[in-house]
């Protein structure tokens, strides 16, 4: 994104992040003429609001081009399509396990898995899980 004078992974310690993420994708549908520093400084998340000023300094005068624009695009379905398969591997392996204990109410196991496959599995029929 340097290219782009997009330096928000240079303040931001994770360019994959929530922050970043929401930011690159302001970016995409709006110019740096159009750019609303007030709307950019709501999709900064509570971890990274200390380095608001410094966020909005890396972005003033970005420019991305058509080219780059469709390589992050791409870039970012890979992305959702990974975390998909994890999320399907993991709600599989919870289900067969879940098959295997017959300990009544082994929904303990749910608070430490992630967010997106306890979603997942609440959505299953009860029969499906136990």
């Amino acid at each position: 994104m340097t290219i782009s004078n997009v330096g928000i992974a240079s303040v931001l310690s994770d360019p994959f992040g929530k922050t970043a993420t929401e930011i690159i994708s302001y970016l995409l549908e709006h110019t740096a003429d159009s750019m609303d520093e007030k709307a950019v400084r709501k999709l900064i998340k509570k971890g990274a609001k200390s380095k608001s000023d410094e966020i909005i300094e890396a972005i003033k005068g970005y420019t991305i081009e058509t080219d780059q624009a469709k390589k992050l695009e791409l870039a970012r379905g890979h992305l959702e399509y990974l975390d998909d398969m994890i999320t399907q591997t993991e709600v599989e392996l919870y289900v067969r396990m879940m098959q295997n204990i017959c300990v009544p109410g082994a929904d303990f196991l749910l608070p430490t898995m992630n967010p997106l496959v306890r979603k997942s599995l609440s959505a299953l029929p009860k029969q499906a899980i136990t």
